[in-house]
């Protein structure tokens, strides 16, 4: 009798596990606190992932890079083919980019675990739904990839095209939830009164998804005399055709010799979002018709990733002549040391406003640097603090490398970032522990942190993530962040009393904010370890105020903001003299 091939496991689905034999695990992703118990009953072995190898990763993105490049120029050369048009590889950059890095990213960390696994296990089986129809957009898209359903169903492509013989069985899909109605109301409302204003004034340039709350764009304009307006146009498409266009499968026809892009030409016809297919046409004639003569400069901070209508108006903007700005809209920007989210951007962008840090431009990343100040640094919170204080955490996707390259923390070892969040609570003292809120994500992905606390401290007192930061830390006595992202530099900005603590191994900076960082290291804010974290953290707590207002901590923060986290009562004056000189500057 021959011996039982093992079943590779991909996901946290274990409907798809084999129930007698042995099961090889596929990295983290597939192992949830909360199905601990179910997934203790099958036969398991968790494989090492292959982006722990020597020289790896350094190996890959350099590939990863040259591969881009070499399809978004193929890609844009079919894009201009379908659609009559040569609008060139900037101006799909802009509309196409967005959804080409994270379809390769997310292919090129499936393809190197999957060769790895069959590599350990070449007679495993697995077994897979059939692939999805296309996503409509960008959005649908990046919300997919964060699913067990499409992961299962991705690597099964991945699998074929490897020639492993996949199992096929039939799965039932449940798409991700349409946007409530009264907000598309809302939106068709918000670009009414937009619409009609631009009739009042025609603006010199329009700004969209600038990551602010109404009362700072309503700021924004005024400052600008009203030359700086926004746009609020959203794409409508239409329902899901039940065929789509041919064409889409001579894109699997493309000759290459590289083997991620031959995959990811064969996969593309089933991954292409219908926007870039069959709803291009009608989505660009839209906006065509709303701007018949584009604005003279277009700004954005978030729009660049999932508003198609602000993509195809800064696209036909740039190539009017026009220029394209955005403008920094979180944390690790200008620090991480692997960041293509921001490297896009800067590729993309004439201008690139920083919240105070500045770079050289280089080939990949050509945008003019512009430190500004930004409105959600430019405020201090009204502190009235209560006996307890707070650990704000952070949550990414399960899945490794979804939608973008970057080392937030460095993939696969985000569960190492989950145990040191734990090795600091069990260092605490058991006062100040029961003094301590956890501030978890609303959306944790799938990581189950609440249930991974829960377990080893029952009673610990934990909240979602739903109350605006700044509202919350001001109640706080003191604010401990255990990840470099956008929080800690929120809080610093407002004058919180802010305690920082992750490894620098997992979350890696480019050589220029080393020195930044440590400065707050020798100034007692920043600590590597967690046990080191939790006993700094238990000094401060007799009187955090005290040690926030004291001479050393105050002048690192002041020196770190200045480079960092810039803000100022006058951001509003600031950005609307930087919109006037971008629209003065185009050709």
């Amino acid at each position: 009798m021959s011996e039982r091939a093992p079943r590779l496991a991909a996901t946290a689905l274990t409907g798809y596990w084999d129930a007698d034999g042995e099961n090889l695990i596929l990295g983290c992703s597939c192992l949830r606190a909360s199905k601990a118990e179910e997934t203790g009953r099958f036969q398991t072995r968790l494989l090492s992932n292959p982006w722990d190898e020597p020289g790896v990763e350094t190996a890959t993105l350099a590939a990863y890079d040259v591969s881009y490049e070499r399809m978004l120029a193929g890609l844009s050369a079919s894009l201009d083919r379908f659609h009559g048009h040569a609008r060139g590889p900037r101006y799909w950059r802009i509309v196409a980019g967005p959804w080409l890095t994270a379809y390769l990213t997310t292919l090129c960390d499936r393809l190197l675990v999957a060769k790895a696994a069959l590599k350990e296990a070449p007679a495993a089986s697995f077994e897979a739904p059939s692939p999805l129809p296309p996503a409509r957009d960008t959005a649908e898209f990046l919300a997919r990839l964060t699913t067990d359903d499409l992961n299962q169903r991705l690597y099964g492509e991945v699998f074929r095209f490897l020639g492993l013989p996949v199992i096929g069985r039939a799965a039932a899909y449940e798409p991700p939830r349409l946007r409530p109605a009264w907000k598309t109301a809302a939106s068709d409302a918000a670009a009414s009164l937009a619409q009609a204003a631009r009739r009042l004034r025609a603006p010199e340039a329009v700004f969209s998804s600038l990551y602010m709350p109404a009362s700072d764009l309503s700021a924004l304009c005024l400052a600008s005399g009203f030359r700086l307006q926004p746009t609020l146009g959203r794409i409508s498409t239409p329902p899901d055709s039940a065929t789509g266009d041919p064409r889409r499968a001579t894109l699997a026809e493309t000759e290459t010799s590289d083997e991620l892009e031959r995959l990811a030409w064969t996969l593309m016809p089933a991954h292409l979002p219908r926007i870039l297919m069959e709803d291009f046409a009608a989505a660009a004639a839209a906006v065509r018709r709303e701007w018949p003569s584009p604005p003279r400069a277009a700004l954005t901070s978030v729009g660049w990733l999932l508003d198609e209508h602000f993509k195809l108006l800064a696209a036909e903007t740039v190539s009017s002549g026009g220029r394209l700005a955005i403008a920094q809209h979180g944390g690790a920007y200008g620090m991480f040391d692997v960041l293509h989210n921001e490297r896009h951007e800067r590729a993309i962008a004439d201008e690139y406003w920083t919240w105070g840090w500045t770079e050289p431009s280089s080939r990949a990343a050509p945008a003019r640097i512009r430190p500004l100040p930004n409105p959600r640094l430019s405020r201090s919170a009204k502190r009235r603090p209560e006996d307890g204080w707070l650990l704000v955490t952070h949550a990414l996707p399960r899945f490794g490398y979804t939608f973008y390259f970057c080392n937030v923390p460095v993939w696969p070892r985000y569960p190492e970032y989950l145990a040191q969040r734990e090795r600091f609570v069990a260092a605490l003292p058991e006062a100040e522990r029961a003094r301590m809120s956890v501030r978890l994500p609303v959306e944790d992905f799938g990581w189950d942190m609440s249930t991974r606390l829960e377990r080893r401290w029952p009673g610990l007192h934990l909240e979602a993530a739903r109350e605006p930061l700044l509202e919350r830390a001001a109640r706080a006595r003191l604010v401990v962040i255990d990840h470099p992202q956008t929080s800690w530099l929120e809080c610093l900005a407002a004058g919180v009393p802010t305690l920082l603590f992750w490894d620098p191994m997992l979350w890696r900076m480019r050589p220029s904010a080393l020195g930044a960082f440590e400065a707050l290291r020798k100034a007692g804010i920043l600590r590597d370890a967690p046990d080191e974290a939790a006993a700094r953290a238990a000094e401060v707590m007799k009187d955090p105020e005290a040690w926030w207002d004291s001479s050393e901590v105050r002048s690192a923060v002041e020196d770190f903001r200045a480079g960092w986290a810039r803000g100022s009562r006058d951001w509003a004056a600031q950005w609307a003299a930087a919109a006037h000189e971008l629209t003065e500057a185009r050709p």
